[in-house]
C-alpha cells in the first residue's frame, strides 16, 4: 500500500515558500522572484507524515531553479526511507513564469516512477518520459507541469493576469484546471498570521480537489495548500519557516 508520502508527492503539490522567520530582505527580485529555502510540514489529515524543503536560485542564464525534497518523518519514516526530488526550470516572459524542462526522481522505490519534461516553447512542443514512454504535446501559453503550477498562479495574481484554464501536462496525459479565486480567511501557521486569497479548481464529478492559500502581503505566494482525493481524505503542504536569500 502507498504511503501518503508517495501518494501526496504523485499528486500536484510543489508550492513556493513564504513569510515569517526570513533572515535576509523579503523584498522581490526586479523580476518578481526572489530567493529562498523553505521547509514545510506534510499531512495526511492530522498526521504528519513527513517534511520537504523546497529551494528557488537564480542561474546565471538568468533562468531560476526551482526544486524540492520531501522525506518521511516520525512513525512513517520507520518504514519508508523513500526520498521524492523534484527539479523545474522556469523563466519569465511576457509577464508570466513557463516552465523549461521538469524531473520527476523517486529514490529508494523498486518502481520506475522517473519523469521529465521538455518544454520547447520556439516550437511550441512538450516532449514527455513518463516511466520510459515517451510522447509529444502540443503547448499553449498556459501549458505548465505541476511543480510549478502554484508558483505560477501566484506570479499571476500578483501581476493581475490570471487565466481562467491552464493546462497541466503530467504522466505524459493533458488535464485542464480551471482556476477560480475569492478572498480567504486569516491562517495561523507556525511561521505566523496571514490575511490570504483562496484558489481552488473547479472540478466535475469525482476528479482531485486541489485548494491553495496565498498571501497578498507576501507577493501572492502560497501559505498552505490541501489536495483531496474523490474519497475525502486531505494531505496537505504548510509552511513552517523560510529563509530568504542565497543560503548554499
Amino acid at each position: 500500500m502507498r504511503t501518503c508520502l508517495t501518494k501526496f508527492a504523485i499528486s500536484i503539490l510543489l508550492l513556493p515558500a513564504t513569510t515569517s522567520f526570513v533572515t535576509a530582505s523579503e523584498e522581490p527580485a526586479l523580476n518578481g522572484l526572489q530567493e529562498y529555502t523553505a521547509v514545510y510540514a506534510l499531512r495526511r489529515g492530522s498526521l504528519k507524515a513527513g517534511e520537504a524543503t523546497f529551494t528557488l536560485r537564480l542561474q546565471e542564464d538568468g533562468s531560476y531553479l526551482y526544486q524540492s525534497v520531501t522525506k518521511a518523518t516520525g512513525l512513517v519514516a520507520i518504514f519508508r526511507d523513500d526520498v521524492i526530488r523534484e527539479n523545474v526550470r522556469i523563466q519569465i516572459s511576457e509577464d508570466r513564469i513557463r516552465p523549461v524542462n521538469y524531473e520527476y526522481i523517486h529514490e529508494n522505490t523498486n518502481k520506475n516512477r522517473y519523469q521529465s519534461i521538455e518544454f520547447d516553447w520556439h516550437n511550441m512542443v512538450a516532449r514527455s518520459n513518463n516511466r520510459g514512454t515517451e510522447s509529444s504535446h502540443e503547448l499553449n501559453r498556459f501549458t505548465v507541469d505541476r511543480a510549478s503550477l502554484p508558483l505560477i498562479v501566484g506570479y499571476a495574481l500578483a501581476h493581475d493576469n490570471l487565466p481562467s484554464k491552464y493546462t497541466l501536462l503530467d504522466h505524459g496525459k493533458e488535464k485542464n484546471y480551471r482556476m477560480a479565486w475569492e478572498t480567504g480567511k486569516e491562517l495561523r501557521t507556525k511561521a505566523g498570521r496571514f490575511n490570504t486569497v483562496f484558489i481552488q479548481r473547479k472540478i466535475k464529478n469525482n476528479d482531485r480537489q486541489l485548494r491553495i492559500w496565498l498571501s497578498p502581503d507576501k507577493h501572492y505566494l502560497p501559505i498552505r495548500i490541501e489536495n483531496e482525493d474523490p474519497g475525502g481524505d486531505i494531505t496537505s503542504l504548510e509552511l513552517l519557516k523560510i529563509d530568504y536569500g542565497h543560503s548554499g
